[in-house]
């Protein structure tokens, strides 16, 4: 199917009602977001159904994200994404998700330092989320990011080189 644009929307409907009868919140919203991320098109090409195209191989994917985000799994796990602050993180299940409130801590700490040099040390750092939103605000900084998990140090590393900043990992 080739920019069918019946067939987007078919489908976006389908999805919905069935996240709605599974009883997930905002079901309309994470149809959508999971299409966006199979079609790689932005939330404005879908709704305007220009430049998208659906391909059978899309649709075998949505289905299976679909059934994902029905069995109770995150949505920013199934996207292997969050956004962290003005960061896009990748997140699977080797990392906890990226919590609001740690935005707050980040937010709160750089209110409070004063300096735009020293050494900063983040203890149990999983995603990275929290060292590497410091170092890309205070550039100048040493931050330094510890992890017991190989897992988790493989997408904090990861997170780091995405985001272009020099993080010693440990």
């Amino acid at each position: 199917m080739h920019n069918n644009h019946e067939a987007i929307k078919e489908t976006l409907a389908n999805a919905t009602a069935r996240l709605s009868i599974a009883g997930v919140e905002n079901p309309s919203r994470n149809s959508r977001w999971l299409l966006e991320k199979v079609l790689n098109c932005s939330s404005a090409q879908l709704v305007g159904m220009s430049d998208c195209e659906i391909e059978i191989d899309d649709l075998t994917s949505f289905n299976k994200m679909i059934l994902r985000k029905i069995e109770g799994e995150p949505l920013q796990y199934i996207l292997c994404e969050a956004s962290f602050r003005n960061l896009i993180l990748h997140v699977d299940e080797r990392v906890l998700i990226p919590r609001p409130e740690t935005e707050e801590l980040v937010d709160l700490f750089l209110t409070k330092f004063d300096t735009t040099s020293g050494e900063i040390l983040d203890i149990g750092t999983g995603s990275g989320c929290i060292a590497i939103s410091i170092k890309k605000a205070l550039p100048e900084l040493s931050v330094r990011a510890l992890e017991i998990c190989k897992n988790a140090l493989e997408v904090a590393r990861l997170n780091a080189i995405d985001c272009g900043v020099q993080i010693l990992f440990q």
